[in-house]
């Protein structure tokens, strides 16, 4: 069986939705992957806003405690970001959420949501706030 990893789905850049691509909500998806697509956003150098669907993901205090540090070592990578919507679609998921974000001070707008089309929404909207004009819904 494959290892789930994260897909960054880019047919209407400049919104990026970040995904899980094999996942069961069992088996851990590999972190690299979603380290490799933040780090590809980076190298751009173009505005964007991201959308983070972690439907179907399994966190864990480990993989939490490890994103944290790579976050806290790398937070200037994301001056091009935006605006980021997570879609956490469970109390657990959220909770993980708040937990990580008390550790990890993001620059632009952070929004928690339940669902990916109400996520999808909101950071278009922010984008278009943001002179990313040619976004649209």
């Amino acid at each position: 069986m494959a290892i789930p990893s994260w897909h960054a789905d880019t047919s209407r850049y400049p919104l990026i939705v970040v995904h899980l691509v094999g996942a069961d909500g069992i088996q851990q998806p590999d972190v690299e992957s979603l380290i490799r697509i933040v780090e590809g956003l980076i190298e751009r150098r173009e505005r964007v806003v991201v959308v983070y669907d972690i439907s179907d993901s399994r966190p864990d205090a480990q993989r939490r405690q490890m994103l944290v540090a790579w976050l806290k070592r790398n937070m200037d990578v994301f001056r091009y970001v935006r605006a980021s919507a997570i879609v956490a679609p469970t109390a657990f998921h959220r909770g993980i959420l708040v937990a990580t974000l008390w550790f990890v001070k993001p620059r632009s707008p952070v929004e928690v949501f339940g669902d990916r089309p109400s996520a999808v929404n909101w950071a278009i909207a922010q984008g278009q706030r943001a002179g990313l004009s040619w976004l649209t819904k």
